[in-house]
């Protein structure tokens, strides 16, 4: 079975020369405070750019340099090209901070995607660490596009405090086309974890899998998020579960560099994550883990 489906321009001047792209608005997903860096969602002019979901882009500040951010809309969608953005570093953060009719270099885009196509008719679990869920929204919204495909589809979604959360003014428009949303925080704020809807725990994401009543034999997983949540995450739903190996599918944000395979900092044994990956089945993360840990 094919893990991941190509995209498109994997090859040709849109891989290495950036395009100009005009940013058309801003929405503030997370507001920067003691607790939290900014983070923000920014919508490009698309350009006639084609992507699958799991892709990315490389995405440039003229004078500062670029970053890889994965793609958070879906193909489907038609008017505009979105990233979501955390002020990490000094690219990503010149990035929070501009204006609507901006410019930025768009270089892409990068990487495989996940293939959709072979999780038809099957439920789909989405469990996303932090900013983990931007890499998935893409999957998500496609999935919602074409919803009467699939059965259930559970969003799992925790961050390390409430304020972290990203997207909280979707969870109503995804609730009312049958997504059903669970969060947790690994810390509350002494308010939130006293909230009813949507149902929440404090402590790590793993512990809503009880909770989501997941039916492994008919489950196609997609996880996103810290290393450490990957590995466990899908491990347990794996052995606990029943999920197949096969069916549980993740995408390595963290490795994701030049975009092309030639800096060579993306390598992990013998996989160029920014061109083999960046989305692989779990069964081939293992495979790779007897030599080297992917995660």
């Amino acid at each position: 079975m094919t893990a991941v489906a190509a995209g498109p321009a994997r090859d040709g001047a849109g891989l290495y020369v950036p395009r100009l792209a005009r940013v058309l608005e801003v929405r503030e997903e997370v507001a920067a405070d003691a607790n939290t860096r900014r983070v923000v969602t920014l919508s490009l002019e698309r350009g006639g750019m084609d992507w699958i979901p799991g892709q990315f882009v490389q995405v440039g500040v003229f004078g500062a340099g670029e970053v890889p951010i994965c793609i958070s809309s879906p193909p489907g969608l038609r008017e505009a090209l979105l990233i979501t953005v955390r002020d990490a570093g000094v690219v990503s953060g010149m990035l929070t901070q501009l204006a609507p009719g901006a410019l930025v270099g768009v270089r892409g885009p990068c990487g495989n995607g996940f293939s959709l196509e072979e999780h038809r008719g099957r439920d789909l679990l989405f469990v996303a660490g932090g900013m983990g869920l931007p890499a998935l929204r893409g999957l998500l919204w496609q999935a919602l596009l074409q919803r009467s495909d699939f059965g259930r589809i559970v969003v799992l979604h925790g961050s390390r405090c409430p304020g972290e959360l990203v997207y909280t003014w979707q969870y109503a428009d995804w609730e009312r086309q049958g997504v059903e949303v669970l969060l947790s925080a690994d810390r509350g704020d002494g308010c939130w974890e006293h909230q009813e809807h949507p149902p929440r725990c404090v402590g790590l994401i793993t512990a809503l899998f009880e909770r989501a009543g997941i039916a492994g034999e008919r489950t196609s997983a997609f996880l996103c998020g810290p290393a450490i949540m990957i590995e466990i995450g899908g491990r347990d739903l794996i052995k606990r579960f029943g999920v197949g190996a096969h069916r549980c599918v993740t995408t390595l944000e963290r490795h994701m560099k030049c975009g092309v395979g030639k800096c060579g900092h993306c390598v992990v044994v013998d996989r160029y994550v920014c061109v083999d990956g960046p989305v692989f089945h779990y069964d081939e993360l293992t495979a790779l883990e007897r030599i080297e840990p992917p995660w």
